[in-house]
Order: structure tokens, then C-alpha cells, then sequence
């Protein structure tokens, strides 16, 4: 392997370099026999160096875990109301909370929003905000809790 000048040697597991048109940091490194690349997720060779030496403590400690694999909202949505059914809540409100939720997830589908992480407050508010135009801000509200409930 040829030596690359942008590749700094950070510990002794972890080399960084800057990766894409951003040129944005990237740890490379062996954990538990699994070859990894974490981004640093900065443009600052300065920063990157720092997080780089977080990250070498870190796996040296054997504190280092890899992220959870990302949540579909929809995966949420069914994990929730399988928790409801388990509480014995009524019927009535499991149907009333599947409609609420089916409403929410449309809207966020049509803004390319797939994942529990992505969802944010301006996504919830502006659902409300395009909600309140055609039903009452009683209605509005209610619907507000029930979400709000998902993410608690």
C-alpha cells in the first residue's frame, strides 16, 4: 500500500484522512475483527484530530460502540401501538391512534422523512400548522398529544 499524504496516523488504531467533494474527516479503523470508517463530521483537520483521539481513548477503554441501526417511523409507529394493546387500552382509542399516526406519516413521506432520527420540531410543527387549516385547534391539539406521546 502506498503511503497517502492526507492520511494522519491518530493512536495506534485509528487513521484519519478527509473523504468526498467536502472533504469531510473519516476515522478508519479494526474493532473486534470488523474493519470500520466513522466520519468525523467535520471540514477541520484541527477537530477531526481531536475527535479522532476521543475516539482512540474511547477504544482503548473498550467503551467504543457503534451506533444502533436507524428506526423507520413506521417500525416506531407499530412498535408503540403494540405497547398500547399490551396496557389493555380500548379499541376505540387503538383505532383513533393508528389514524393519527397514518396522518403524520403521510406527511412526513411526502417530505422524504423516513426515519425516527430525522423527524424534527419544525416537522411536527408544521404538520400542525397544515393541519389547523382544515380541522379544529381542539382537534389540532389532540392529534399534537398523541405524537408527542410516540416520541416520549
Amino acid at each position: 500500500m502506498t503511503d497517502d499524504p492526507n492520511r494522519l496516523r491518530v493512536g495506534d488504531r485509528i487513521t484519519v484522512y478527509p473523504r468526498g467533494a467536502k472533504k469531510t474527516w473519516t476515522a478508519d479503523f479494526w474493532q473486534d475483527g470488523v474493519h470500520r470508517k466513522v466520519s468525523l463530521r467535520t471540514g477541520n483537520k484541527k477537530v477531526a484530530v481531536e475527535r479522532a483521539t476521543k475516539l482512540a481513548a474511547d477504544l482503548t477503554r473498550g467503551t467504543y460502540q457503534t451506533p444502533p441501526p436507524a428506526v423507520t417511523l413506521r417500525q416506531a409507529v407499530d412498535d408503540y401501538l403494540t405497547y398500547l394493546r399490551t396496557e389493555d387500552r380500548a379499541k376505540k382509542t387503538l383505532v383513533k391512534y393508528r389514524g393519527v399516526f397514518d396522518l403524520f406519516l403521510a406527511y412526513l413521506d411526502r417530505h422524504r422523512v423516513t426515519r425516527l432520527g430525522q423527524v424534527t420540531a419544525g416537522h411536527f410543527d408544521r404538520y400542525r400548522a397544515e393541519r389547523k387549516a382544515s380541522r379544529h385547534r381542539k382537534t389540532v391539539y389532540c392529534e399534537g398529544v398523541i405524537v408527542k406521546q410516540l416520541f416520549k
